[in-house]
């Protein structure tokens, strides 16, 4: 999905393009089998601009809880370790 998404919505000008690449990004490191904090704490510095830039494209009902979890994902997987060992998604087939 990460690296799907862009390419549907490449007809969109740079400034609205920008933000859903760098959400892609986000989670395409995030979900990565290599783990480094740095990385991560980096990635955690730069989510609050991906999301500032997010609420000047979308309107504010858009906005919930759920896109507020992007603060936190970064921080749980320093101190979880690798995301897809934290999830249940293999147990829940």
């Amino acid at each position: 999905m990460q690296c799907l998404l862009p390419s549907p919505f490449s007809f969109l000008p740079y400034s609205i393009l920008n933000p859903l690449i760098e959400l892609c990004i986000f989670f395409k490191n995030l979900c990565s089998t290599k783990f480094n904090a740095e990385h991560l704490i980096h990635m955690e510095n730069n989510n609050t601009f991906i999301l500032c830039k997010l609420e000047k494209i979308f309107p504010p009902p858009f906005f919930d809880s759920m896109e507020h979890l992007l603060v936190h994902l970064p921080y749980e997987a320093i101190i979880g370790g690798l995301v897809q060992y934290q999830w249940m998604y293999p147990f829940e087939r």
